[in-house]
């Protein structure tokens, strides 16, 4: 049998049906995320009450088309935009009441706590806690020097949606950018001479319409506010394109970790606080005691 399709505001219509299985009704972006985020807002409210279900709508237009439809009248609800690449493009949060965008690029980049990847390590068939402890700080060490190590990439991808360059950005394969197998090296590691390619070919589009030295500066600009906010780099790379793939790499090749990425995030998100993100911890639990408030 197959599984009815809805459009965002049939979704948005759904909430009503199952307002008495919600304490507040949450919107998405992703249809991938629904099981994840369905369990890190539970995990927010701790206690304050439950969720059966999110709804995502289908990307950031309609999230916002609906959180600028909401009214105080109805439910309290909590819409959810991905930070994306108007977090290194400095640009601000639409004002929309209970609208809240993420702190980091994308759901994907909540779920890499420390805690919670030693859960799912423990949880794997050879997994054990002090292998887990030892290898937590090299999962560190990998984010952190990937997120470096892609900074520059992604300044330029954050300008070529600026500037509506039309070919693959964000969605591009990361594997693409790593060692080659006959090299010997692991799947997860980054090649910069790569990356570097990777870089000039959206740079020498964009330099077809942009004046260089306008281009340059602002690629400078977005990496120089990046490293100024004392946040790891990594919260501003694509978690579900690039550090995601690659740290289910990392877990497969060591800890016999082989969920697809879907099924790795809905299994992190069981044991994920939202330490990445706390504004939106926050927001949950606020929309929450307004929900037991007008109860």
């Amino acid at each position: 049998m197959s599984v009815p399709q809805y459009n965002a505001d049939q979704k948005v219509g759904l909430s009503y049906v199952t307002r008495k299985e919600n304490l507040i009704d949450v919107y998405i972006e992703d249809e991938t995320a629904e099981i994840a985020y369905t369990r890190l807002v539970n995990r927010a409210l701790d206690g304050l009450g439950s969720v059966s279900r999110v709804f995502a709508l289908g990307g950031r237009s309609s999230v916002l088309a609906a959180a600028r439809t909401y009214s105080r009248g109805r439910r309290p609800a909590l819409f959810i935009l991905d930070g994306d690449c108007d977090l290194l493009r400095g640009r601000s949060s639409p004002p929309l009441e209970h609208l809240q965008r993420l702190g980091v690029y994308c759901m994907e980049n909540l779920l890499l706590e420390p805690g919670a990847i030693q859960s799912v390590i423990e949880d794997s068939s050879s997994g054990r806690a002090q292998d887990a402890e030892v290898d937590l700080h090299q999962l560190a060490a990998l984010l952190d020097q990937t997120g470096d190590t892609l900074l520059c990439l992604f300044a330029w991808i954050a300008l070529a949606i600026e500037h509506r360059y039309p070919a693959k950005t964000v969605d591009f394969d990361v594997f693409r950018l790593t060692a080659d197998k006959r090299s010997g090296n692991p799947e997860w590691q980054l090649e910069l001479r790569k990356i570097r390619r990777r870089c000039a070919s959206i740079r020498d589009a964009l330099l077809k319409t942009v004046a260089p030295d306008r281009l340059r500066q602002r690629a400078r600009e977005i990496r120089s506010s990046v490293r100024a906010s004392g946040r790891p780099t990594w919260h501003f790379i694509s978690g579900k394109h690039y550090l995601m793939p690659l740290v289910r790499s990392y877990l497969d090749s060591l800890h016999d970790v082989s969920d697809e990425l879907v099924q790795l995030c809905n299994r992190l998100s069981a044991h994920c606080d939202l330490h990445n993100d706390p504004a939106l911890r926050e927001a949950i639990r606020r929309t929450g005691l307004e929900a037991l408030r007008a109860s």
